[in-house]
């Protein structure tokens, strides 16, 4: 499983200070985001950490219901960790959603274009990954009082990258959705600081 989620990962033991650290980051959640907690609960048994990977966590459809962490898990905080437990279950709900369907049209595979989160080229099912991504974690930062504003702005540069053919009708209904409540919130948000 490792060799799925980095060909360089390597599985590690987690310190006593990460076990903590962890824990920590569940309270965070249950504490500010009662209804994502709950999904955790339900969809994440388990957590494995991966040594000599670039990243600070991680997912694999091959392995749904494990979060991967790197070895500088360490250097976060809780809340900071939370937004990652966060950001790995919403590729956890978009490896479900593409099970009941296609969300990228089969030209659009391998059509690569800039995402805005990694500051790389992405084919438009790793974009939209991204783009779910953030919106999950934009949610649970509102919801928590962290700052929220730069990561909406990823998510809406990133929706602004697919073409109109590039989604399948439900992956355009599903963009849309997450597209409409962000700025719907935002709207909402300023409305309330006038």
């Amino acid at each position: 499983i490792a060799e799925k989620v980095s060909t360089s990962g390597i599985p590690a033991s987690f310190s006593s200070k990460e076990i903590a650290l962890i824990s920590d980051a569940e309270r965070f959640l249950r504490s500010s985001a009662p209804t994502t907690a709950q999904l955790m609960e339900r969809w994440v048994p388990s957590y494995m950490k991966l040594a000599d990977v670039p990243f600070r966590s991680g997912s694999h459809p091959h392995a749904f219901g494990c979060i991967f962490f790197g070895e500088r898990i360490a250097e976060f905080s809780a809340a900071e960790v939370a937004t990652s437990i966060v950001h790995e279950m919403a590729h956890q709900e978009l490896f479900l959603f593409n099970l009941l369907d296609r969300l990228v049209e089969t030209d659009a595979d391998f059509k690569l274009a800039h995402a805005p989160f990694q500051g790389t080229k992405r084919p438009t099912i790793g974009r939209l990954h991204s783009f779910y991504a953030l919106y999950r974690m934009v949610e649970f930062e509102r919801s928590a009082g962290l700052p929220s504003s730069h990561h909406a702005d990823l998510l809406l540069a990133t929706a602004k990258t697919f073409e109109p053919n590039d989604l399948t009708e439900y992956g355009h209904r599903l963009a849309n959705a997450v597209v409409n409540r962000i700025r719907a919130s935002v709207e909402l948000r300023n409305v309330v600081h006038l």
